[in-house]
């Protein structure tokens, strides 16, 4: 129980004066915590970039169809034909020559009236026999007499194995139905209505015309296919009318403008990456500004100490090791040639960013790449693509050991390899994800920074454990004070009325 105001002093006062001073190795402790958490934030975010830039970007560049892209153009007879590439498509061209277009199979009704409502007539009133299960190209549907003609449309046309669209026409009266697949889909080609299916008399449905395949010429080869659209070594054909006496030409070329628009978003993706590396470690650390404790706060406006601590957390990770390793490994990317095979002699071919226009820029652009010479750049998809490709998506080439060198390697694959390891340096060092770009991603508290923050938390817990103690001894001896003061008082004023005084 603490005594307070007997003498008069304020003990609280004269305490908390006392443990000002032994509490300056708690708020050491405290901002040093700070500090620590600060940095982790911003090696977290420094991985969350280099998560996305590896797990994303570099993972679909490197993929060859991104900067193997084709395109497929038609000459010639360009309203016959239409042609686009898809992945797995070849460069070359194909001659083709349209005999006749695939058609699907059709059948179509007499009139049974005219303005009828599909969904007042009923088939009870088109038919007295029996009606039951009917079937079309084998698919087998449920029909009552009660259907109105709307429902046995709609039962029809839902039903996925018939394979066939069916429509009323209220004004005509008449029923058709045409194959939703072009080309000869039977023996004859007609739409099949099995034995005795009522639909045929109700609708008289006694007109058919069978399906046919497309006839056509390709590279010289007479064939013929179902469907009005197929593939041809990777690109999709579509037929539109005959050729008649001019063929069409199909050509398919790397599609340069995909590509350099690709290779674009690389160097504005890389130089975003980079220019934040290099922000980071040259920032500037203001080393009189130290993380404000409670007690600091309370005497500053808010605004005060926000631009405090824009200044106590600039320049925690200048300098840092893993992030200016990961600048060089990048650059060193960049800058390394790329052998992409070997000549007649046996030596080797290189080819390097310079080869298609690219620059690191000047001295001062700390790495940047700049796409200085775009026509360079374009004459090399014309004349060498193959060389373009390999220097940025080549996978390397093994040795007689197996190992894959790494000037073997395109620059896509390098880097992804080197992020890959300042990713795991950053898991060791500060728990952050190697797989996940999402900012609240859980930190893995056994890192290097786990440990020491865990370990400053005992230290705290200690430090305040130790203070408390502290504190109260203060608050026992002043108390005790107070109470010898009280009774000296007392004894003084009983002296002085024994005497007179």
């Amino acid at each position: 129980m603490r005594i307070n105001g007997f003498s008069g002093m304020d003990i609280d006062k004269m305490v908390k004066e006392l443990m000002q001073a032994h509490r300056k190795p708690l708020d050491k402790l405290t901002q040093q915590k700070q500090t620590i958490e600060w940095q982790r934030e911003k090696y977290r975010e420094i991985n969350s970039k280099l998560v996305d830039f590896r797990n994303n970007k570099l993972f679909n560049l490197n993929m060859n169809s991104t900067l193997g892209a084709l395109k497929s153009t038609v000459t010639g007879n360009t309203a016959a034909v239409s042609a686009k590439a898809v992945s797995g498509s070849t460069a070359g061209s194909i001659e083709i020559q349209v005999e006749s277009l695939a058609s699907a199979a059709r059948a179509t009704g007499e009139s049974i009236g005219t303005n009828i409502n599909p969904n007042d007539i009923k088939l009870s009133d088109l038919h007295s026999g029996t009606i039951g299960e009917i079937t079309i190209n084998g698919a087998i549907i449920e029909l009552s007499p009660d259907d109105t003609i709307q429902t046995v449309i709609n039962k029809i046309n839902n039903n996925k194995d018939a394979k066939v669209t069916a429509f009323f026409d209220s004004q005509s009266g008449r029923m058709s139905m045409i194959s939703k697949e072009t080309g000869k889909i039977n023996t004859d080609g007609n739409i099949s209505f099995g034995d005795n299916n009522p639909l045929v008399e109700i609708f008289k449905l006694n007109s058919f015309e069978p399906g046919t395949d497309a006839s056509v010429t390709i590279n010289g080869i007479k064939t013929t296919r179902s469907s009005n659209t197929f593939m041809v070594n990777g690109v999709e054909i579509t037929l539109h009318a005959p050729t008649g006496t001019q063929s069409s030409m199909i050509t398919t070329s790397m599609d340069a403008d995909k590509v350099v628009d690709t290779i674009k978003s690389f160097i504005e993706d890389y130089n975003s990456l980079l220019k934040l590396l290099n922000d980071t470690v040259e920032e500037k650390k203001y080393r009189d500004f130290q993380p404000l404790t409670s007690d600091q706060k309370k005497e500053l406006k808010e605004d005060d100490i926000k631009r405090w601590e824009e200044k106590a957390q600039s320049g925690l990770l200048r300098n840092d090791s893993i992030l200016k390793k990961m600048i060089s490994d990048l650059r060193l990317d960049i800058m390394s040639p790329v052998t992409i095979g070997k000549d007649a002699d046996g030596n080797d071919i290189k080819i390097i960013l310079d080869e298609v226009g690219i620059t690191t820029g000047k001295w001062e652009d700390k790495g940047k790449l700049v796409l200085k010479d775009e026509a360079k750049l374009r004459d090399m998809l014309e004349k060498n693509p193959e060389d373009v490709i390999a220097l940025f998506t080549s996978k390397g080439t093994p040795d007689a050991d197996g190992n894959t060198p790494k000037n073997t390697q395109g620059i896509f694959q390098k880097m992804y390899d080197d992020v890959k390891a300042t990713l795991d340096s950053l898991f060791e060092k500060a728990g952050t994800s190697r797989f996940t770009d999402a900012l609240e991603a859980p930190l893995n508290e056994e890192s290097v920074i786990g440990k020491e923050l865990k370990s400053l938390d005992l230290k705290i817990k200690d430090t305040n454990r130790k203070l408390l103690t502290l504190e109260n001894r203060y608050y026992r001896q002043f108390t005790a004070m107070e109470v010898a003061m009280n009774k000296f008082n007392a004894q003084s004023g009983f002296l002085m009325n024994a005497f007179g005084g």
